[in-house]
């Protein structure tokens, strides 16, 4: 069926509508369609409010005018307004196609499954809550893309100061024109970002897979935690912060930029081209700094990370007058800073008797290892001058100049010995008593002769001679 409004402001409502065909000619209309199956709306131009409860198979076109068009839940849409300020509101749609024309459009989507949203010129706003396979595409002035949940969505903003804001992001994709763009993401995951030429700010709280590249001018990065990322900042005065980044790549091209690593940097290479470059460096491993031609300053700023140890570290200083600054409270293992061409200075800021500093020999060419109190080891090639906390000194003075000793501790007075207790004087053996001369031993009394034994009565004859044999009885 067919249903046609004259000249004028038309009010049009259909309860239920299946291959039904609307026309609302010029004028400030009022369309509004219950459930709708192979329904086509058009308004011609003026102001026109246009609702759709539910819809498949819907094909809606204003004219040029204010126009509001909201639906509840369409599937297979294709939605078309003609220049002017239009308002758009869907619930949910699914395979459906926008497009709006000049002006200054607000667009807003519940759920979106392949959806493509096309944004004409003037200042648009898009904003769509869950979005998969999803595109949105705006055209040139100040326009804002807001999305909540990301998955397989391409975002691509014209020429104009443009912002693009997604909180979880998977597969996305994002590219703006020239101008100063503001893109900002919250987790992020296989996400790629092209600004073009102009003073673009770019900030991502937690990233995986994440590639950024922005053209000329000053370009502002923020990062939180970016693992597997790769920033490409164009020529111009460029800053990038990161707090925790692993296996990441930042570079810079030429001009005057900042990079700040404030947590840890893993696996991770920084290369800024030709200026006046600082690199403020926290901590890190197995991280290479390349600053480049220029005056660049480099600083080694304390570290508070409760991770390992920062070691493995390598800075070069490229062509110019370089300086490189680790400050006392700065923690690492080891450490070989490189100054290239030019008068490059390391400032120390611990006194000089604090490190031992020996000569060695570094790609054929005289270098130092320098040693603090602390046993962290630091390798020193192409650096001309030493500033130390209680004064300074030339590569040369640091060849010729023995390395002073550090100050000794005091070696403690010894206790002194106790006087011995004096030996007393032995007391002297008394003169033996002499021997008495022995009392001669008296002449004995010659023994008297035996007085002869009288011979008893009638015994009187002679007793026998006991060896006279003739005696024998």
């Amino acid at each position: 069926s067919r249903i046609t409004g004259g000249a004028g402001s038309d009010v049009i409502g259909v309860k239920e509508a299946d291959n039904v065909r609307i026309g609302a000619g010029h004028g400030d209309n009022t369309v509004a369609v219950g459930d709708a199956n192979n329904v086509r709306i058009g308004a011609g131009s003026g102001n026109d409010i246009i609702t759709v409860e539910d819809a498949n198979n819907l094909v809606v076109r204003a004219g040029r005018g204010d126009n509001t068009v909201t639906v509840g839940n369409v599937n297979n849409g294709r939605i078309v307004t003609g220049s002017g300020n239009d308002d758009i509101d869907i619930d949910k749609a699914n395979d459906t196609r926008l497009r709006t024309g000049r002006g200054d459009d607000d667009i807003h989507i519940g759920e979106a499954n392949d959806v493509v949203i096309r944004a004409g010129h003037g200042d648009n706003t898009v904003t769509v809550d869950q979005a998969d396979n999803t595109r949105v595409r705006s055209g040139r002035g100040d326009d804002t893309v807001e999305i909540g949940t990301a998955n397989n969505v391409v975002v691509r903003a014209g020429h104009g100061d443009n912002t693009v804001k997604v909180g979880d992001a998977n597969n996305l994709r994002v590219r703006s024109g020239r101008n100063d763009d503001t893109i900002a993401l919250g987790t992020a995951s296989n996400v790629v970002i092209k600004a073009g030429h102009g003073n673009n700010t770019v900030s991502v709280d937690e990233a995986n897979n994440l590639r950024v590249r922005t053209g000329r001018n000053d370009d502002t990065f923020t990062l939180g935690d970016a693992t597997g990322a790769k920033i490409q900042a164009g020529n111009g005065n460029n800053t990038v912060s990161v707090d925790d980044a692993t296996n990441a790549k930042i570079s810079s091209g030429k001009g005057t930029d900042t990079v700040n690593v404030t947590e840890f940097a893993e696996n991770t290479k920084i290369l800024t081209g030709a200026g006046a470059d600082t690199i403020n460096f926290n901590g890190g491993l197995n991280t290479q700094i390349n600053a480049g031609k220029g005056n660049d300053q480099i600083t080694f700023t304390a570290n508070n990370s409760t991770r390992s140890k920062t070691d493995k570290i390598t800075a070069a200083g490229g062509a110019g007058q370089d300086t490189f600054t680790i400050e006392e409270d700065f923690e690492y293992k080891s450490m070989t800073l490189n100054g290239g061409a030019g008068n490059d200075k390391l400032e120390l800021q611990g006194n000089r008797s604090d490190y031992t500093i020996t000569a060695v020999r570094k790609g054929g060419k005289k270098a130092f290892k320098i040693v603090d109190s602390k046993g962290q080891e630091l390798l020193v090639n192409n650096i001309e001058q030493f500033s130390f906390a209680d004064g300074s000194a030339d590569f040369k003075d640091l060849l010729d100049a023995p390395t002073p000793a550090p100050t000794p501790t005091p070696t403690p007075a010894p206790t002194p010995t106790p006087t011995p207790t004096p030996t007393p004087t032995p007391t002297p053996t008394p003169t033996p008593t002499p021997t008495p001369t022995p009392t001669p031993t008296p002449t004995p009394t010659p023994t008297p002769a035996p007085t002869p034994t009288p011979t008893p009565p009638g015994c009187d004859l002679p007793l026998p001679d006991e060896t006279d044999p003739s005696q024998d009885m």
